[in-house]
């Protein structure tokens, strides 16, 4: 249908008593992951640099809790100790790294991972990371599921279906275009993450203890470059926009992933998961080397949890292309008798 996409999702089986895959499949929920343990140290890793006016800065201190008065007095101490650095065109940078190792000798003590700095007013106390890369890279992040527009990749099979033993599992979507309506569309537009006029592919996505919508997310696309994108200064206006650049940005050379991802805020998930429609899964196919036991364990999770509830679940096979580095989907005519014939080891 032009109406709807297909995304797909690379899973290996694990031999553990607590298999991930299956009870996901088996729960129709999707994991979501802290872009922080991503196996690419680059990706996701913000550019951030803190270049502001003396006034920016001032109302800066003034959000720690200081009057004006104070936050001049904290704006000239930093200058003096060359925390802040006088750039051209009025413009004062911020050296954080500087400032936080003095802040460790005076005290910083280390809190749920993040650092907190002891103010003497312990009212306005406040995280002195609260702006740095790290700390919004490790606290800020929204957590993400990862997607690929191909599911005939075979270094993908490699990678994250273990050597081809895995699944694939294969989603709907369904396509929108993009228009001021007063709805949440004019919030995205305006802060560039959205396009009017351009289609998108969307998911709904539903809590697991409630089963009522959370959010309807959007497939968005990886960009592959050999650069990083542009850094985002503290006081841009536009700092959301770049930020959510570094979100969907990767190193060139995984390109081959053809990755789009679905990004929700660690506030909107229940233990890193989200439920979607039992409907909106397509289909499974079924690795090059998946052995009797796993592709029988899928089916029976299948069949118990989707097909016995009247849902139509599709099934495929990965199959190599003779005389070729390649393979191709197909789909499965019988699965019991596609089960039968792989043989147990």
């Amino acid at each position: 249908m032009h109406n709807e996409k297909l995304f797909f999702q690379y899973q290996k089986i694990e031999d553990k008593d607590r298999n991930y895959t299956i009870e996901n499949l088996s729960k129709n929920q999707l994991h979501f992951s802290d872009p922080t343990k991503f196996n690419d140290p680059f990706d996701c890793k913000f550019s951030l640099d803190h270049i502001g006016t003396r006034e920016q800065w001032i109302n800066d201190y003034k959000k720690l809790g200081y009057n004006q008065r104070k936050a001049v007095k904290a704006f000239n101490e930093d200058l003096k100790a060359d925390y802040l650095k006088k750039e051209d065109g009025g413009l004062y940078s911020f050296n954080f790294i500087k400032k936080m190792n003095k802040n460790i000798e005076l005290g910083l003590s280390k809190v749920e991972e993040y650092l907190v700095y002891n103010h003497p007013n312990r009212e306005s106390r406040k995280q002195i990371g609260i702006d740095m890369n790290d700390y919004i890279r490790d606290t800020g992040l929204p957590k993400i599921c990862c997607f690929s527009e191909k599911d005939n990749n075979i270094l993908m099979w490699s990678h994250y279906a273990y050597y081809h033993q895995g699944i694939c599992l294969r989603f709907r979507s369904y396509k929108k275009r993009c228009k001021r309506n007063g709805s949440v569309d004019d919030i995205l537009i305006d802060l560039g993450l959205m396009v009017e006029g351009r289609d998108y592919y969307l998911l709904n996505l539903y809590s697991p203890k409630t089963m009522e919508i959370v959010t309807t997310s959007i497939f968005s696309e990886v960009e592959y470059r050999d650069d990083l994108p542009e850094s985002a200064n503290y006081f841009d206006k536009l700092r959301p926009i770049k930020m959510y650049k570094f979100l969907l940005t990767k190193f060139s050379e995984w390109s081959y992933e053809n990755e789009y991802r679905i990004m929700v805020p660690d506030q909107m998930l229940e233990n890193n998961l989200l439920k979607y429609q039992k409907k909106a899964l397509e289909g499974v196919v079924f690795g090059l080397k998946i052995t009797h036991k796993n592709a029988k364990l899928v089916y029976e999770t299948i069949k118990k949890n989707y097909l016995d509830e009247g849902i139509v679940i599709n099934f495929y096979e990965a199959k190599e292309v003779p005389k070729k580095y390649e393979i191709k989907i197909e789909p499965i005519e019988n699965v019991e008798k596609y089960i039968d014939s792989i043989k147990p080891i």
